[in-house]
């Protein structure tokens, strides 16, 4: 339990998650995401980031077959940049105007307010600076000991740190008692009838998997974890399947480098708008109606409300 160091507010990163599940209702889905960037919080006010992301699905939601692929890239360093490169999605094949489509596969640009740049870094990990909520988890996690004794496997390369590697499994008493314990703190405290169907389908579970920890950092700097389940009672979308989750971490409070995209375009924030309003049935918008830079603006408080802005 002691494989669960705070991390570092500079890094680089990988992420991938596998799902497959199938449900008694009949349901079933595949998904897979893939994110790839890195991380600078040194400077609250400055923040840095990149990402590139890639989702997957298909699936079959009550008989309907439905399947999406999205493909996109985003960068911060004082300007935010964004690119949507692919967006395949059969439910909305033909329900996204021609204009918006038009948006994909090109660079976009937003200038944020030094406000809203603090905010960012406001809601980003902060390395050793755990909130009060956070420590308070972290403390349950330990003394519940979730994870049985870990075993040493050896040694390991992840992302160029040396790195000590361990086998480690769920005790799944240990893991009821945290979830129980995490309920009540958030007071929602589980019902004997609740506890009772969570332990039957912890049985039905098997969790497991490997981790490394940084000889030099001290960060848990990879993970690879497994969960297997079969059958269980209180998830009709989800009774059977098999997820698989892997991140790993390098260049451990280093400074990263974030390239601007100098052939980037000013993004029509307008657009965004009216186009989030047309979707949720607000109305259409006319550009002059809406003051972009009251919007970036946080210190702004009028606020108006969709049929308003809609008239």
């Amino acid at each position: 339990n002691q494989l669960l160091p705070n991390g570092s507010p500079n890094d680089s990163y990988d992420v991938k998650i596998d799902m497959d599940v199938e449900g008694s209702n009949g349901n079933a889905t595949s998904f897979m995401v893939n994110l790839d960037g890195g991380l600078d919080l040194m400077t609250p006010e400055d923040p840095k980031f990149s990402v590139k992301a890639n989702v997957n699905f298909e699936g079959k939601d009550n008989g309907d077959a439905q399947s999406g692929s999205i493909a996109a890239e985003v960068r911060l360093n004082k300007v935010l940049y964004f690119n949507v490169n692919k967006f395949e999605m059969s439910s909305l094949a033909s329900v996204l105007p021609p204009d918006v489509t038009a948006m994909f596969n090109k660079w976009w640009k937003v200038t944020l307010p030094p406000e809203v740049l603090k905010e960012v870094t406001a809601n980003l990990p902060q390395g050793q600076e755990l909130t009060p909520e956070q420590l308070k988890f972290k403390k349950l996690f330990e003394e519940n000991k979730v994870f049985e004794k870990p075993v040493y496997v050896g040694m390991g390369d992840v992302r160029g740190e040396s790195s000590y590697h361990y086998s480690v499994t769920v005790n799944k008493e240990a893991l009821a008692k945290f979830i129980q314990e995490v309920n009540k703190e958030a007071d929602s405290e589980m019902s004997e009838d609740e506890v009772k169907t969570m332990k039957e389908d912890l049985q039905k579970v098997d969790i497991g998997g490997d981790v490394w920890v940084g000889s030099t950092s001290g960060v848990l700097n990879q993970a690879d974890m497994v969960i297997t389940f079969d059958e269980l009672a209180q998830e009709a979308d989800m009774s059977k399947g098999k997820i698989t989750f892997h991140f790993a971490v390098g260049d451990v409070n280093k400074a990263i480098t974030v390239e601007e995209v100098k052939d980037a375009e000013e993004f029509p924030t307008e657009n965004l708008v009216q186009y989030y309003l047309m979707m949720m049935g607000g109305g259409q918008l006319m550009p002059a109606e809406i003051d972009a830079g009251k919007m970036m603006d946080p210190s702004v408080t009028e606020t108006k409300t969709e049929t308003e802005l809609a008239q």
